[in-house]
């Protein structure tokens, strides 16, 4: 691909950016194959980007998880259990 992205079978560092709930979210996804076949990818990317959406979603949403969880298009028990396995909640 020429736009830097996928060369030699790796993924380079890709910036990326989206607006939740009117803030900018903004990380960058690597993944160095080293050759190897990939496996578990999509987990890998989730668990990556899944907690920095969830802190800015929050902190947007001010603590109010039914609030987030509308925002995300989840279940606020789901949004519970996902903040529960990041950490996130106090």
């Amino acid at each position: 691909v020429r736009d830097g992205r996928i060369r030699d079978g790796a993924m380079q560092p890709s910036p990326f950016s989206a607006v939740i709930a009117g803030v900018p979210f903004q990380g960058a996804v690597s993944l160095d194959l080293r050759g190897t076949e990939p496996g578990g990818v999509h987990e890998m990317i989730i668990r990556a980007a899944e907690r920095p959406l969830l802190e800015l979603v929050m902190a947007r949403a001010e603590g109010n998880q039914s609030r987030a969880a509308a925002w995300l298009g989840i279940n606020r028990n789901t949004l519970h259990r996902k903040l529960r396995e990041h950490g996130l909640l106090e």
